[in-house]
């Protein structure tokens, strides 16, 4: 998906090379050599939040008693794990915020799918109408029952716990997170329609994958979860907004590559490798482009590090663990099963 975008783990990471097969073309098989995701920053094991299990059986029964999903709709959610991601970008989240979290997760993926592969993703006017309803909610507008939109009364939950106990900083960190992503969609939507997405430059596209594949807002909930406390001035510094949107990229090239397989089966043109190639490069030579890529968002990474100011111990403490948020955040999209 196009959010925390979902991961569709089609590319073999245990092999030096992958086959990618056209149904068009049954004969033609086609090897690659991916970049190896698993490096410098994202070299590390993951962290899992001790509630994960308990708190992924309530959020999951929750989830799946509110859409009402059954037969084929609740074996494919059966087959996800959100909640996973969720323990892995927050392992030190307390009981209740993780229960938020997990939610906020299992939101997400459902509602972004709408917009990537769903309903919604040809219909800009229909699109529209469901971003409203997101937009009213962050607004505080009147309240939706249950009943009513399910998807979006989820939404509302989630908000109102997260404002019931964060700091007014925070929230509308949060909420502008949310808008911008929201309204992402909508152009993603027509460009989509217009059939324009793999015509894109490689500039064009990343701008605004960034402000759709949702990362800001998983590091948003996670700021939430762990309870991460800097000021707007601290945030808006240069070295850790680019920190920040090095995770994002990180998180955009390593999507697309495990995605690929499955999009280029189904013509889908949202998708780095299918704009290099629409650039006359190969398959291969489309896939170094991207490693390399990776290698600068490392680059990037330690250089924003050296550039860190010193606030003094205590702003600097929670400087460092809003960073752990950010590679945990990369982490959980690489480990999401």
């Amino acid at each position: 998906m196009s959010t925390l975008t979902v991961l569709e783990p089609t590319l073999r990471l245990d092999a030096p090379t992958v086959k990618l097969q056209s149904p068009k073309q049954a004969d033609r098989q086609l090897q690659v050599v991916i970049p190896d995701l698993f490096s410098s920053i994202m070299a590390v094991e993951p962290t899992i939040n001790p509630h994960y299990k308990d708190v992924k059986a309530e959020a999951d029964a929750w989830f799946k008693s509110l859409l009402q999903l059954k037969g084929k709709a609740e074996a494919t959610f059966n087959k996800t794990d959100f909640g996973f991601a969720a323990a892995v970008w927050a392992p030190s989240a307390d009981k209740d915020r993780f229960r938020t979290a997990v939610d906020w997760a299992n939101w997400i993926f459902y509602f972004d799918d709408q917009f990537d592969e769903g309903h919604l993703a040809n219909d800009p006017a229909a699109a529209q109408a469901e971003i409203d309803s997101i937009l009213a909610i962050l607004d505080d507008k009147p309240t939706l029952a249950q009943t009513d939109k399910p998807l979006i009364y989820a939404f509302q939950s989630i908000w109102d716990r997260i404002k019931a106990v964060c700091r007014p900083l925070l929230r509308e960190r949060w909420k502008d997170a949310h808008k911008k992503y929201v309204e992402g969609l909508i152009y993603q939507t027509q460009r989509t329609k217009l059939g324009s997405a793999a015509s894109a430059s490689v500039d064009e596209y990343m701008s605004y994958r960034r402000e759709t594949i949702g990362v800001i807002l998983a590091i948003r909930l996670v700021e939430y979860a762990e309870n991460i406390k800097l000021s707007q001035a601290q945030m808006d510094h240069p070295a850790l907004q680019l920190c920040t949107r090095t995770i994002v990229d990180l998180v955009i090239l390593s999507n697309d590559i495990l995605s690929y397989k499955k999009e280029e089966l189904n013509d889908a043109g949202n998708n780095l490798v299918t704009i290099l190639k629409a650039q006359n490069l190969s398959d291969q030579e489309a896939m170094d482009k991207i490693g390399r890529m990776l290698d600068a968002c490392y680059e990037s990474w330690y250089n924003a590090m050296d550039e860190l100011p010193v606030w003094g111990a205590g702003i600097d403490q929670e400087v460092r663990r809003y960073l752990v948020v950010c590679r945990n955040v990369g982490l959980g999209n690489l480990h999401w099963r």
